[in-house]
């Protein structure tokens, strides 16, 4: 089964401090998931957890906190997975099998997702799901996509259950955004919004140009490039293959499959990162407060090209850390105190 996890506030009891989900719904406020691929250690679990906080901007790269968490209205969640028995891995969606959805991912949905858009086995109004699956963003690193995947199949299953229509369950799930990272898949369901960070190593960018050689990728994209796409435009995939919110960040960076040291490559990724998790998340925050105007996540996405344009091309002279100081100064959360004498980050 998976152990859903939320980042609490240490104590001498509590080390790492996650607390196991056993009570309650965390979708039912604004929430920031990070999934791992294989994640069966609560040192893992924390160290997911810790990756979306600096991707957030509450901590900083040097792992000092830079917001207090307890001031931001977003739960901080991961999940792991079942323990390993043997020689055998906890059983998981992967590439081979995403289309044959485990039971541990359907119960998942089912507890934490359907209530979402079902009340006692009757679907909710269309604006309360739509407010609900706002709340709800995934970072999914490597092959967790692909459980991602799943759970996106079990809960279309269940909305049509319910008699959603499919213009419903298209509008409803675009509302849910993922930032996968890392992955070699190309989209995630063509109704979830979705931001990829990728670089010229990832296997989908090789299969899109039919191009498989490091230097050849490296001398069409540049040895520093990065750049933001439209999904849609930049890979060879039919309209109905992706989201109308699909966007793909571009990084070249140096191959090595590690979570950590890839969301720190390139001069403006870092900042690019930052700035649009901060923009996503207090969409949620201000969909959850205001009951009265709903603001979809497509004014979000539809920033995407503008903040990388202005972070890639409109400073080109400034340094990596002058673009984390800038972006980590003006979050949206809360006001922050100034850190510009912070140079240790």
């Amino acid at each position: 089964m998976y152990r859903f996890y939320k980042k609490v506030e240490k104590t001498q009891e509590n080390e790492q401090g996650l607390e196991v989900v056993e009570n309650g719904n965390p979708f039912e406020q604004p929430t920031f998931l990070s999934m791992l691929a294989l994640n069966m250690e609560p040192r893992s679990t924390n160290g997911a957890i810790n990756v979306i906080l600096e991707l957030s901007g509450v901590r900083l790269p040097n792992g000092k906190e830079n917001l207090p968490m307890e001031d931001i209205p977003v739960n901080f969640m991961s999940l792991a997975y079942s323990e390993a028995k043997g020689d055998k891995f906890p059983k998981m969606s992967t590439k081979d099998n995403c289309f044959e959805v485990d039971e541990d991912t359907r119960n998942f949905v089912i507890n934490y997702m359907l209530p979402l858009v079902s009340n006692d086995g009757q679907k909710r109004d269309i604006n309360e799901c739509l407010r609900n699956m706002r709340n709800i963003n995934i970072m999914c690193y490597c092959d967790a996509i692909y459980s991602v995947k799943s759970m996106s199949q079990v809960i279309t299953e269940e909305m049509r259950k319910l008699n959603f229509t499919e213009e419903e369950i298209d509008n409803i799930l675009s509302q849910v955004c993922i930032f996968p990272v890392g992955t070699e898949i190309t989209s995630i369901n063509a109704l979830i919004s979705h931001i990829k960070f990728t670089s010229v190593f990832i296997l989908d960018i090789e299969d899109s140009f039919d191009i498989t050689d490091e230097p050849t990728l490296q001398s069409i994209f540049g040895s520093n490039s990065e750049a933001g796409y439209r999904t849609s435009t930049f890979l060879e995939l039919s309209p109905e293959e992706v989201c109308k919110n699909s966007r793909m960040l571009l990084v070249n960076a140096d191959g090595r499959h590690d979570l950590k040291s890839f969301v720190h490559k390139g001069r403006a990724f870092p900042a690019i990162i930052i700035k649009l998790i901060n923009s996503v998340l207090n969409n949620s925050i201000i969909n959850k407060n205001n009951t009265n105007n709903f603001i979809s996540i497509n004014e979000v996405i539809d920033t995407f090209e503008q903040i990388c344009s202005d972070y890639i091309e409109g400073k080109k002279d400034a340094s990596q850390l002058d673009l984390l100081i800038e972006v980590l100064q003006n979050l949206s959360y809360q006001s922050v105190d100034d850190i510009s004498q912070e140079k240790k980050i």
